[in-house]
């Protein structure tokens, strides 16, 4: 069973926080170190993406530790009922401390650009992502960081 097939964000979260974490690779392109991982515990799997504190190149501009805000961005989606950020949590890894955000099903040839004249269902949603960006204070969105599920989310 995938966590996208596990029903409640309750159990994609322990997933993350208890399964076994194995790096299937580095991500390419990525400034920070970011690693594609695969986290099973019993019949449970799922691929997530990775980023160790350890990984970090420092900006001028925050503090260190941009892996938190990563965690920070989830909970706060989460509080204000956006459901606009993956499952993430804080953890240990084999780098480290770092978050673990789920990897979410989606064709990457779909985002932003492509889905805004396309998709007109959708501009709520972009509606709500751009409220969540200015109170998140996110400074790092691109068109290819807005990618839609298997599910129209």
């Amino acid at each position: 069973m995938s966590a996208n097939e596990l029903n409640h964000p309750a159990e994609q979260i322990q997933l993350l926080l208890k399964g076994e974490m194995n790096v299937v690779m580095r991500m390419p392109y990525s400034s920070n170190a970011t690693y594609l991982v695969s986290i099973s515990c019993g019949e449970r799997s799922a691929q997530a993406i990775y980023k160790p504190m350890r990984g970090e190149r420092m900006l001028r501009d925050f503090e260190p530790g941009l892996h938190r805000r990563e965690v920070a961005a989830y909970r706060l989606s989460e509080a204000l009922g956006l459901d606009c950020v993956p499952p993430t949590v804080l953890r240990d890894g084999p780098s480290g401390e770092g978050s673990v955000q789920l990897l979410i099903d989606a064709n990457p040839d779909e985002h932003y650009y492509t889905l805004f004249e396309q998709r007109p269902e959708l501009h709520n949603q972009f509606r709500a992502m751009c409220v969540f960006d200015i109170v998140a204070n996110n400074t790092d969105r691109k068109s290819g960081h807005v990618l839609v599920d298997n599910n129209a989310h």
